[in-house]
């Protein structure tokens, strides 16, 4: 082979390494921002969804126990029951949408939920109904047992 000829063939590999190299950089490129792209916006997305749950059960939860205390001193005029009683029914249907059965946590949260929403109007426990402050407590022990599952869910999806 000739000196020209090993010059041509030096060039020719030479450009079809750097086009190698750089079609190899640049498909990695993307991929990894493609990764990085759904991890933010999958994340943005579970953050949101983790606010709106925490959100809507803290205002529920303050709701119920408005009603309990203002049923328990007869304080109500009946539109502001009726007002707080229709705000309860839309937070705890905005809950149970937010939720996903068939997911053992939450299975157990919406339970929680039932068992709080329905123990706020029923006779005392000495009566056979069911202890609002321990409704309560349960449902806030199963929210926090739900939302921490899914804030470390977020957390290793982000790392």
């Amino acid at each position: 082979m000739s000196q020209e000829q090993l010059a041509l063939l030096a060039a020719v590999v030479s450009g079809a390494s750097g086009l190698l190299g750089a079609a190899i950089g640049g498909g990695v490129s993307y991929l990894i921002t493609k990764r990085q792209l759904r991890a933010t916006v999958l994340g943005a997305s579970r953050s949101a969804w983790i606010n709106d749950l925490r959100s809507t059960a803290a205002e529920l939860g303050a709701t119920l126990v408005s009603l309990s205390i203002d049923l328990e001193h007869d304080a109500l005029d009946q539109a502001t029951h009726d007002r707080l009683t229709h705000r309860s029914a839309h937070l705890k249907s905005q809950m149970e949408l937010l939720l996903t059965p068939g997911k053992p946590s939450h299975d157990e949260l919406i339970e929680k939920l039932e068992t709080f929403y329905q123990s706020w109007g029923e006779k005392p426990e000495a009566e056979g109904g069911t202890d609002f402050n321990t409704a309560r407590n349960d449902f806030v022990a199963a929210a926090r047992s739900v939302l921490y599952a899914e804030w470390n869910k977020l957390k290793d999806r982000v790392q």
